[in-house]
């Protein structure tokens, strides 16, 4: 196995990716720098699989992601699974039920697949299951993701999904944290409750065998706090959450402005001047 002196771990939207969910050209020429000085960086997200992989594969950046808040962590290349927290299917019916009901939209990633209800409609997503198909459904599911229009329906999906206490909430629209209806739709991502980004930095770093002490966090949401308490060095957005921002020991320029690109050239310069 390849050794790294540093890895940096870095959540796509708001922090790798513009708001038009593209990587910089300033982005890419940092990270590829960033790899031939002999670190790694690796995508932490709490996207799924193959949406991460369909922004990073042509970077040669990492064979690893993170995905799913943390519920998987693999080598994309090899296909090995270092480590995966599915959900329980007959706990989850349960939810997928309260969903079917009130017509909220479901979508279930898999292993670089994804599936939705009949209720969700997000067409790109080819893959259609009913509750009737789930009962037999073989895949291995990381997260669920819930997303429904009414603001009402929503408070009443979260106290739904807080009745039980396998799952936790890993994303929330943040709408929902402040209680104001304003945005078009409101969406939970649920994992298994020891699921987190910090869960899966912590896996991968005790598999390449790297001391958080030369680990990076780079990350703009609440959900990237746990991600800060596994790494030695925390890095928020100046677009991030002020909690977030409260919580770093750097801050670097925005998403639109190249800030993972300007962070990682720093510290490079940094260790430069200290050898």
């Amino acid at each position: 196995m390849e050794e790294y002196k540093l890895i940096s771990f870095g959540d796509l939207d708001g922090t790798l990716l513009s708001d038009s969910k593209e990587i910089s050209e300033r982005n890419r020429k940092a990270l590829k720098t960033f790899k031939d000085k002999g670190h790694l960086f690796v995508p932490c997200s709490g996207r799924y699989s193959s949406f991460i992989l369909k922004k990073i594969s042509d970077l040669d950046v990492s064979e690893y992601i993170i995905s799913d808040n943390g519920a998987l962590v693999y080598n994309y290349l090899t296909k090995e699974k270092i480590y995966a927290s599915s959900l329980d299917k007959d706990k989850l019916k349960l939810l997928l039920d309260f969903a079917d009901e009130h017509k909220i939209g479901v979508v279930l990633n898999s292993f670089e697949k994804r599936f939705r209800n009949i209720h969700c409609d997000n067409t790109s997503i080819e893959n259609i299951i009913s509750l009737e198909d789930f009962k037999k459904f073989d895949d291995d599911i990381y997260q669920a993701v819930f997303i429904t229009k009414n603001y009402d329906l929503a408070l009443s999906l979260e106290e739904e999904i807080n009745k039980h206490p396998e799952y936790k909430i890993n994303y929330k629209s943040l709408n929902l944290l402040v209680k104001t209806s304003s945005l078009k739709e409101f969406v939970f991502d649920i994992n298994n409750q020891e699921v987190s980004k910090g869960r899966g930095v912590k896996e991968l770093l005790d598999y390449l065998n790297i001391s958080k002490d030369n680990a990076i966090a780079i990350g703009d949401h609440y959900n990237d706090i746990p991600m800060f308490n596994e790494v030695g060095i925390r890095v928020a957005m100046a677009n991030a959450y002020g909690i977030l921002r409260e919580k770093a020991d750097l801050i670097t320029d925005t998403n639109e402005d190249d800030g993972v690109a300007k962070i990682l050239m720093a510290i490079l310069k940094t260790i430069e001047k200290k050898s």
